[in-house]
Formats: C-alpha cells, sequence, structure tokens
C-alpha cells in the first residue's frame, strides 16, 4: 500500500515539475516577444583624422556611418558649419557594416565665426544623428 501511494507522488511530483518548466518556457517566450527590437544606425567622427583648424579654407576628416538595421540602407549625410549646411551626400551602407569615408570641406567666405561646429548629420527617414568637432580658427 505504501508503495502505491509513493509512486501516485512521484507521479503527481512528476507531472508538477514539467508543468512548471512549461510555464515557465510560455512566460519566457511571451516576455521575449512583448519587447520590441529597436534596429538603429550610427555615424561617427573618426578620432585623430582631423584638425581642429581651417587650413586654406577647408578642413579634411573621415567620417563613418554604421547600419545596424536588418536591412542595407541608403542615407542622407549633412554637413553643417555651426547652423550653416556646406554640402549633402548619399551613403550606400550594407546590413551590419561600418562604411567609413574620407571628405573634403571648403568653408563659404562667410563662415560662422570661431569657434564653430562641424557636424555630420546622418538622416534616416524622421531620425537624424549627429557627430561633431570643434574648428577652432585657422592655420
Amino acid at each position: 500500500m505504501w508503495e502505491r501511494e509513493t509512486d501516485l507522488n512521484d507521479s503527481i511530483f512528476g507531472l508538477l515539475v514539467t508543468l512548471t518548466l512549461i510555464a515557465g518556457f510560455v512566460v519566457l517566450v511571451l516576455m521575449v516577444s512583448a519587447v520590441p527590437v529597436q534596429f538603429s544606425s550610427a555615424v561617427f567622427v573618426k578620432p585623430g583624422s582631423y584638425s581642429n583648424y581651417v587650413h586654406e579654407n577647408a578642413t579634411v576628416f573621415v567620417y563613418g556611418v554604421e547600419n545596424k538595421d536588418v536591412s542595407d540602407k541608403e542615407y542622407l549625410v549633412e554637413f553643417y558649419a555651426g547652423n550653416q549646411l556646406l554640402k549633402q551626400d548619399r551613403v550606400s551602407v550594407k546590413r551590419g557594416e561600418t562604411r567609413e569615408k574620407r571628405e573634403l570641406l571648403s568653408f563659404p567666405p562667410q563662415k560662422p565665426a570661431y569657434p564653430f561646429t562641424l557636424s555630420v548629420v546622418l538622416v534616416d527617414g524622421e531620425t537624424r544623428k549627429t557627430a561633431f568637432f570643434w574648428v577652432k580658427g585657422e592655420q
């Protein structure tokens, strides 16, 4: 008689463990699927690629665009001296890759007063991301 009761207790315990594991797995799946996956892109100015001074009314630097999205993308890139738009360019980057590009920018005669920021703005639909460095004067 005791053996049959022990077997019944073992069966119930095994069933409870199995049901608990299944319930835990279901809760985990629901939690993971409820969190929206966000993809993003990034823009940067490569450290050491630029000078903080204008030479012969121009500057040279390297900027990069990192595509962390789910597909290949084409981005609009805008270059600003202070609030003044200097140039626009289009850059295509494959999914999961980073593309670096050397940029030579010439400044118009009415550039902002020193110091000013030279900004690289990545436009992706309604999202705008900015990287910048300071321009302190002429060399």
